[in-house]
């Protein structure tokens, strides 16, 4: 009897050692758990505790030949140390620190330098422009885009629709461009005017509102002088292809400020085809171009006409071209086909200036 209340007490004082053991490793189980789920270690997100401010940096009011300040200030209340970049693509906005390393606790502030382009490429007024700061640590990296906005004031107030000129090729083109001198400004002289800007020259129009105009002619062109002409067929400038041309007259403000007055001349040939498309059906076989002269247009030759379109008969007659369609194979897969009359003409004016021209035209066949 006393042999089995002893082996009864044996047998319990194990269970209970078994059963502390268990509850030793499930509490060893759970910390690793908690260890892994809250690791006091592990790096919380960066973006709440890092700031860029402000988000747009306004430069007010900058003359042309100035420059305009300001800044960002970059904050880290992060426990690590972070690293930042700035990156720009203008060179009208330049920052004064382009990378470097912020402590925990710490702020760095970024001056940042507006100058106007000085070419006078930048849009008339307001400027805006942008950059952006990249801040990171070891593994994650955050933008921080700034936009930046400044009023530029120039010595010259230009009308740009107004120096958008439409020039006939074969003919003389007498312009006057209106401009217009900021207040205080005293003189402005032309220092260099456009290769195919003849004459050109400043004067004033009313001292009242500080009003100039630039006056000039643009020269025809011809194949032998194609500055501005024709040449295999196309308009050129310097005997390049082209369809439209800028480039700058260059003047001096008050004897000392250099300013550039971008001046853009869009070609038009002498002649255009009548209607402006072709189409042909079923029912509508034949169709016709009408070659259309200018007023300035004294002789008008057609050289060539043609297609690559299959199925399509091209010829020309006096100042038409005539396009019928042939009995071709329908394909269900293409019931519609389409490409472009391509005419080649030659016009002369009424002072023996001749130049070859092409001209093209849609051509739309429904089967």
């Amino acid at each position: 009897m006393g042999a089995t209340a002893a082996g009864d007490h044996g047998s319990a004082s194990l269970v209970r050692v078994f059963d502390l053991m268990a509850i030793a490793l499930l509490a060893a189980g759970l910390g690793l758990i908690g260890l892994f789920c809250w690791n006091p270690w592990q790096a919380p997100d960066l973006e709440p505790y890092v700031s860029v401010t402000p988000t747009t940096i306004d430069f007010g009011t900058v003359d042309y030949l100035d420059e305009g300040k300001g800044q960002v200030t970059l904050r880290n209340d992060y426990r690590d140390p972070i690293r930042f970049r700035v990156e720009y693509d203008c060179q009208c906005v330049t920052p004064h620190t382009v990378e470097g390393q912020v402590a925990p606790g710490d702020a760095v502030d970024i001056g940042v330098t507006f100058r106007p382009r000085g070419d006078n490429s930048g849009p008339i007024g307001e400027e805006r422009s942008s950059l952006a700061v990249v801040v990171a640590d070891r593994t994650r990296m955050i933008h921080f885009p700034i936009e930046t906005t400044a009023v530029v004031t120039r010595p010259v107030a230009i009308d740009r629709d107004a120096l958008q000129l439409h020039v006939d090729a074969l003919r003389w083109h007498d312009i006057r461009l209106p401009l217009s001198l900021r207040e205080g400004i005293e003189s402005i002289e032309m220092v260099e005017s456009p290769p195919w800007l003849h004459s050109a020259s400043l004067s004033e129009v009313d001292p009242r509102f500080q009003a100039w105009k630039l006056t000039g002619r643009v020269e025809p062109g011809t194949e032998a002088n194609s500055r501005v002409g024709t040449i295999r067929g196309r308009a050129t400038l310097n005997e390049e292809a082209i369809s439209a041309a800028q480039d700058w007259a260059d003047v001096l403000v008050d004897g000392r400020l250099p300013f550039l007055i971008p001046i853009t001349i869009q070609f038009r040939p002498p002649c255009t085809l009548s209607p402006s498309a072709i189409h042909l059906d079923e029912q509508t076989v034949e169709g016709r171009l009408e070659v259309v002269p200018a007023e300035h247009v004294a002789e008008l030759e057609i050289l060539e006409a043609s297609t690559d379109l299959d199925g399509l008969d091209v010829r020309a007659t006096d100042r038409q071209i005539v396009i019928s369609a042939q009995a071709v194979e329908p394909d269900p897969q293409m019931p519609v086909r389409s490409d472009k009359i391509r005419v080649r003409v030659r016009c002369a004016n009424g002072e023996g200036l001749t130049g070859q021209f092409d001209l093209e035209a849609p051509v739309i066949v429904f089967q």
